[in-house]
């Protein structure tokens, strides 16, 4: 039967140095609290009605009306020893805790101390087991470690031993505490009670121990909305270690590196992870930042071919086109009509845009006469052709304009269609047709009509005539012989000023005509 104190408040004094001894040598074997669950299976677990154990401030608290747990758990003389100090009331669910460390090592044979002390507000008593047999239960009596049938004082330690067998089997093993408020009988380890705490640790028999569960997650930084997600843990727990993710938006996996599609503001936040491996269990959280990915703009344009064209980006801190250009402005002489992409980059994000350049054909343009050779006074029409808009240089804007030249006057006009320009011009040539008839001209023996005349010239002359056309230049274009009335075919002549000259035995007369 392991031997059992308890020391109130009037013996504290006395165990003070025993305390210190235990507290410095559990420091030096032991390990820091690093990690606590209330995931008790597959062990029973007895429900308290009062929960939790601290009500309703902290542990400790003055005022609470409630105050009923473990509040430090001592171990000495084992191969590594528990050291869990003002550990208070646990907050979990039936004032229950799984503690993954700090973890006992025992060797077979050895013996254990082991001290467990209320808390500052309420007197408690105490039970100690371990699971020797391994089926989830503490019903052995050699699975009954030590008790207390009455309370021990408040903030008191009460103080046992026990030897760890010396068959034992190596392997993992659950030691409980369980503290009850008030107590007549020895506490038990999972029936019901109306305040108190229960703390399972970890115990290896004739073993080092696992390694200290550790983890780090992380990301793929930054994050641009419309990526993927990336969540990646590095552990050195074992093959066996499980995950348990939780996170925004309802999310949650059970795979060690989940990946998240496309995501979007809704889904950014902290995400949580329950990383397990056998006995012993961590939570992991890490925040994920989401770096707003940049709206590219760019304009389209429509240029005439041959013509430079401007685009401009905007919307990012730098720009990249696919003609190799950094520019957020780039200068472009397109052969036909063509795309072009541009990519900007802010905090290491990416879009992209597509512009348009429209590249429309050049024309020409023609200005006609009605008559390219008109009198003085003579009204005539000019037409251009070729283009969807014009501009005279007469302020006109339609595409036929009608005139009366007084002198030989050049006009012009200048189009547009679409982007593209063009322009045309026009000599308009006049004739001071002073002191000729307007329809014939007539001397003593012959008449020449119609001048200024178009396609045919009628002759009234004597029989026997010779006729005979020249150029303004001086050039002989008709020499012939003509009978009274006869018409002349003008049709090929081009438009200007001619001379006739018409003669007989009785003489010669020039005069001068127009062709229109």
């Amino acid at each position: 039967m392991a031997h059992i104190k308890i020391l109130s408040k009037m013996t504290k004094k006395t165990f003070t140095l025993s305390l210190r001894l235990i507290l410095f040598f559990s420091l030096i074997n032991g390990f820091s609290l690093r990690a606590q669950t209330n995931n008790s299976a597959p062990y029973c677990q007895g429900q308290f009605s009062i929960s939790p154990c601290n009500q309703p401030g902290l542990s400790n608290f003055p005022t609470n009306t409630i105050n009923n747990f473990i509040d430090n758990v001592l171990t000495a003389g084992a191969s590594s020893n528990i050291v869990n100090v003002n550990s208070g009331c646990n907050g979990l669910t039936n004032n229950y805790i799984h503690y993954c460390t700090p973890f006992l090592v025992g060797s077979l044979g050895q013996v254990i101390t082991m001290s467990v002390q209320s808390g500052q507000l309420f007197p408690q008593s105490f039970g100690i087991f371990v699971d020797w047999n391994q089926n989830n239960n503490f019903e052995l009596p050699a699975e009954q470690i030590d008790g207390t049938l009455n309370t021990v004082p408040t903030n008191s330690f009460f103080v046992t031993t026990f030897t760890v067998p010396p068959t034992q089997p190596i392997g993992l093993y659950r030691l409980r505490i369980r503290c009850y408020a008030t107590t007549n009988a020895y506490p038990d380890p999972c029936a019901n009670a109306i305040v108190g705490e229960t703390e399972d640790y970890s115990f290896y028999v004739n073993n080092s121990g696992p390694p200290v569960l550790s983890a780090f997650l992380s990301y793929n930084p930054p994050l641009c909305s419309g990526q993927n997600l990336n969540l990646t843990i590095n552990h050195n727990g074992s093959g066996a270690t499980t995950f348990n993710w939780s996170g925004p938006g309802g999310f949650s996996s059970f795979v060690q590196n989940p990946t998240l599609s496309n995501i979007i503001p809704s889904v950014v936040g902290t995400y949580t992870v329950n990383i397990n491996d056998g006995p012993c269990s961590i939570v992991k959280t890490i925040a994920i930042n989401l770096t707003p990915t940049p709206t590219i703009t760019v304009n389209s344009a429509t240029v005439c071919a041959g013509n430079q064209a401007t685009l401009v980006a905007s919307g990012a801190n730098t720009y990249t086109w696919n003609t190799g250009q950094t520019t957020p402005t780039v200068f472009i002489t397109p052969v036909s009509t063509s795309t072009f992409m541009v990519s900007g980059e802010t905090n290491s994000c990416i879009a992209s845009n597509i512009a348009t350049i429209n590249v429309s054909p050049t024309f020409t343009m023609n200005i006609t006469s009605s008559n390219s050779l008109v009198c003085t006074g003579t009204s005539i029409t000019l037409n251009v052709f070729g283009a969807t808009s014009y501009t005279w240089n007469t302020g006109a804007n339609s595409n036929s304009i009608v005139l009366t030249p007084s002198a030989t006057t050049t006009y012009s006009a200048s189009g547009q269609t679409g982007p593209c320009s063009s322009q045309a011009s026009f000599v308009q040539y006049v004739e001071d047709c002073s002191g000729l008839a307007t329809n014939s001209v007539a001397e003593s023996f012959f008449t020449v009509y119609p001048n200024p005349f178009a396609n045919e010239l009628t002759i009234v002359a004597p029989n026997n005539c010779r006729f005979r056309l020249v150029s303004s230049l001086g050039q002989l274009i008709i020499d012939k012989t003509v009978q009274n009335n006869e018409k002349i075919d003008t049709s090929v002549l081009q438009p200007g000023i001619y001379f006739v000259s018409l003669g007989n035995d009785s003489g010669n007369k020039a005069i001068k005509i127009i062709k229109n």
